[in-house]
């Protein structure tokens, strides 16, 4: 499938990518993590882009590419100790966004705390 990127973010596809980490050859030989036709029908199925953001980064993070360590027969490697916590930081805040679009400006409830990894 198919696969695009264009840094001026001129569609919701791009804008997605951007929100997503998932902007080009960064994973190995494989130039994107998600393919367009995935990222489309994740934004047909939600009610904005932000949700739709939220939903593929929980993606990217299933496909274990958030992940920050990795040990193998007792060899271990860390990249840092800050770089998935601040990916889920940030997803959560694409889901509040999400939620409060959705909600009418006069709307009395508040966006509370959702744990990402739910």
């Amino acid at each position: 499938m198919a696969s695009s990127y264009d840094p001026t973010l001129p569609t919701d596809l791009d804008w997605i990518r951007f929100q997503i980490g998932d902007r080009g050859p960064t994973v190995g030989s494989r130039p994107y993590i998600l393919d367009d036709a995935e990222i489309f029908a994740t934004n047909a199925a939600e009610r904005n882009k932000w949700m739709a953001a939220f939903r593929c980064g929980k993606v990217v993070l299933a496909r274990g590419f958030g992940l920050v360590s990795k040990s193998v027969d007792g060899l271990g490697i860390r990249w840092g100790d800050g770089a998935e916590s601040n990916y889920r930081e940030h997803l959560q805040t694409l889901l509040e966004q999400g939620v409060r679009i959705q909600l009418p400006t006069n709307s009395l409830f508040e966006v509370m705390s959702v744990d990402p990894e739910s």
